[in-house]
Parts: structure tokens; C-alpha cells; sequence
């Protein structure tokens, strides 16, 4: 079974379709000087190897376009490090939604692992140790 495979039935352990969980469980994991990065414990779904979750991001200056509060779902394969974005939502600082794209199955791109000691390799592996 391939790893996009074993996500999507890591995904479907946590119900792909709904939307970012209201009464979401974000445990903060990571952080730089104007970001600091969160897991959503309730939103971890395990396959094997594959894992799914839901990560965000606050930061005290807002991006491009205006958002301030970036929720990722992310599926990883815990073993070689890979992984794919699967759903990105950003808000500003009022709350307000201004992006939600929903990357489709044939236009999701494999990423190679993080960098071991950075923000990323932190988060990936609160989800795979979780």
C-alpha cells in the first residue's frame, strides 16, 4: 500500500470532510520569535506508518493575505519523514476566513522530510509519537 493510500485511510479516521474541529484540543508543540505552532491531539489519525493531523500556526505579524492564524491538515509517512499538505485554512486577526483550499487527491505533492531540529521536524514528530 502506497503512502498516499495509507493517509487518506489515516484521513478518513478522522473525517476528512469536516471542517477545522470548533472544539478543537491544540496542544502548542513548537514556536520561533513571532510563531508559535500547535497539533490538534483530537485530529490524529494513525494508519500503520501514515498519520494525519490537523497543525496550526499563530503569528504576531499577518502574511500576504492578512491572515495571522494558518490551520494545515497534514498527512506524513512517521517512518521516512515524507509528507503532504492536504487542506490549508487561513484567518485574520478579527477571525474571518480569508483562504480554505482543499488540495485534490491528483494534485497533491510528496515533500521530503523536515530537517531534523527544525519547527516542522518537531511537529511532525508530536504527531507520530502521539
Amino acid at each position: 500500500m502506497n503512502f498516499l493510500n495509507k493517509i487518506f485511510i489515516a484521513v478518513t479516521a478522522t473525517v476528512l470532510m469536516s471542517p477545522v474541529p470548533a472544539l478543537a484540543e491544540w496542544v502548542e508543540v513548537a514556536g520561533t520569535r513571532s510563531e508559535t505552532y500547535y497539533v490538534d491531539t483530537d485530529s490524529i489519525g494513525k494508519n500503520n506508518d501514515a498519520v494525519a493531523y490537523w497543525q496550526r500556526a499563530d503569528s504576531s505579524t499577518s502574511n500576504s493575505n492578512g491572515a495571522t492564524m494558518h490551520q494545515a491538515q497534514i498527512g506524513v509517512d512517521c517512518t521516512t519523514g515524507e509528507w503532504v499538505l492536504l487542506r490549508s485554512i487561513e484567518f485574520n486577526r478579527n477571525g474571518s476566513q480569508v483562504s480554505d483550499i482543499k488540495i485534490p487527491d491528483n494534485k497533491m505533492i510528496l515533500r521530503e522530510s523536515y530537517v531534523p531540529g527544525t519547527v516542522g521536524a518537531a511537529i511532525h514528530k508530536f504527531a507520530c509519537q502521539y
